[in-house]
């Protein structure tokens, strides 16, 4: 496992076993994570960094995907939105 992928299945206080289990759907969700990052303005190559902040984002992201409790996927849902929002406002002030 990636790191990324240990912090998501760290967030979503799964198992080392059940993260392994579930190794494609959390990687599939980081991907589409990524995807809306770029949809919503952020270049390519800041979607695709190590940036704390864009690795922040795809957790929420993957927590507002697969939490499993429901107060956990609206929270992680907002706070996603808030710090893609974030990154490309940021993104713009740095051009």
């Amino acid at each position: 496992m990636t790191d990324l992928e240990k912090y998501c299945a760290k967030a979503l206080r799964l198992s080392e076993a059940s993260a392994e289990a579930l190794i494609s759907q959390i990687d599939l969700n980081i991907d589409i994570a990524r995807a809306e990052l770029i949809r919503s303005g952020l270049s390519e190559e800041k979607a695709n960094s190590d940036d704390v902040l864009v690795i922040n984002a795809i957790i929420k992201f993957v927590c507002g995907e697969m939490a499993s409790a429901e107060i956990e996927r609206t929270y992680s849902r907002e706070a996603f939105r808030l710090i893609m929002d974030e990154l490309r406002k940021s993104e713009v002030l740095d051009a």
